[in-house]
């Protein structure tokens, strides 16, 4: 018995289904004669010929993010919304998102509309196949000078096209009073 695991690192698309990935095995050298079959002749209904085919799950996520006020003061608060996306065709399992803070922006309060919020990162566990979350961040701003805030997401299942929408920046430039 031989063992193989692999992992799909592409996959084929035909009219919004995945297709399916079919490996193929057959004997192509034998050092004894086989009556019912002849190794490497490629005819798949002999015994020296298997298939297995395995169809990849996939979760084109994709996450965008507003912010309420470009141009705050030093010492107002702002509410970065960020949504993450699953846009298909399966379940996106594990998902989640990496919201790390620039320095100059102190968290307040995170409110996420599905799963949980700890440190700098966001898990909506699953989200299915057309469904959005959302996550309302507020901070307080503690310097001047523009803060460029950016959030990824990702989730287990094969991301088609991964650098396409998995990321998303917003900048605040908050401003001092004289």
């Amino acid at each position: 018995t031989l063992i193989i695991t692999a992992q799909a690192t592409s996959v084929q698309v035909s009219g919004g289904l995945t297709q399916p990935i079919v490996n193929v095995a057959e004997v192509t050298h034998s050092g004894q004669r086989d009556r019912d079959s002849t190794p490497n002749n490629g005819v798949t209904s002999q015994d020296d010929y298997a298939t297995a085919s395995v169809t990849p799950t996939l979760a084109d996520m994709a996450v965008t993010k507003t912010v309420d006020n470009g141009t705050p003061n030093v010492g107002e608060y702002v509410t970065f919304t960020i949504t993450a996306t699953n846009n298909g065709p399966d379940i996106a399992t594990n998902a989640r998102v990496v919201e790390t803070l620039p320095s100059g922006l102190t968290w307040v309060s995170s409110t996420p509309s599905v799963g949980t919020w700890s440190g700098s990162t966001w898990t909506i566990v699953d989200l299915a196949n057309g469904a959005s979350a959302t996550l309302s961040l507020t901070v307080h701003v503690v310097t001047p000078g523009l803060k460029t805030n950016t959030a990824t997401v990702s989730a287990d299942p094969f991301d088609p096209t991964p650098p396409n929408n998995n990321i998303a920046s917003r900048g605040v430039t908050p401003q001092q009073a004289d």
